[in-house]
Formats: structure tokens, C-alpha cells, sequence
């Protein structure tokens, strides 16, 4: 199932994000689909609010801006919002931000 799939793939990403030090957040990428995002923080927030908005189109209401806290809150962020499209039980959305997840590990350099 695509859920589980995505409740694993998002619970593996957000384990090893919280292991980063502000020097591993800071880490410069080719950005690719993830411009204008110039370092891994500024891609993984780019993926949290890209399931926000998952998320909101899930539930009838308009995109709103997730504020850019802290690198370090970041994994909390993704996890927070892996959560809410989860809760959706929308196999679309679901596939849409396993999707996501997975264009983001490539991007960070993260295997399995």
C-alpha cells in the first residue's frame, strides 16, 4: 500500500535528519526541481511545504506558507506534516508525497 509505503519512507527520512548538526543542514545541493532551495535545509523545507500543501488540497483549503523555523525543527516539520497528508486516507496524495520523499532522499544523497 502506498500509505505504508510513505508512513516509512517519511519515519526513515525524519530519523536520519535528526541526526544532521548545523553543518550537515548547511551542506550545499543541486537544487534541480527543488529551486530556488540552495542547501539541504532549504530542500527538506521546500518538501514540507509541498506536503502542507498536499495536505490542504486534501482538505478543501487554500495553501498557507509553513514558516521557516530553525534547520533543527525541520524534521519535526516533515514529520508533522507526513502525519496530516497521512490522515487524509487518500491514496493520491499519499502516492503524490511518497513521491516527494523519495525526489528528496535522491536530491540529500540518501539510500535505503
Amino acid at each position: 500500500m502506498a500509505g505504508d509505503e510513505f508512513g516509512r519512507a517519511a519515519a526513515d527520512l525524519v530519523r536520519r535528519l535528526r541526526r544532521w548538526s548545523p553543518a550537515g543542514w548547511a551542506v550545499s545541493v543541486d537544487a534541480g526541481r527543488f529551486a530556488p532551495a540552495r542547501t539541504r535545509a532549504e530542500a527538506v523545507h521546500r518538501t514540507v511545504q509541498r506536503l502542507a500543501d498536499l495536505s490542504a488540497a486534501g482538505e478543501g483549503r487554500p495553501p498557507r506558507p509553513v514558516p521557516r523555523l530553525e534547520d533543527r525543527v525541520l524534521p519535526d516539520q516533515l514529520s508533522v506534516m507526513a502525519h496530516d497528508v497521512r490522515g487524509l486516507g487518500d491514496a493520491a496524495a499519499e502516492q503524490a508525497a511518497l513521491a516527494e520523499i523519495t525526489d528528496l532522499r535522491e536530491l540529500l544523497g540518501l539510500r535505503r
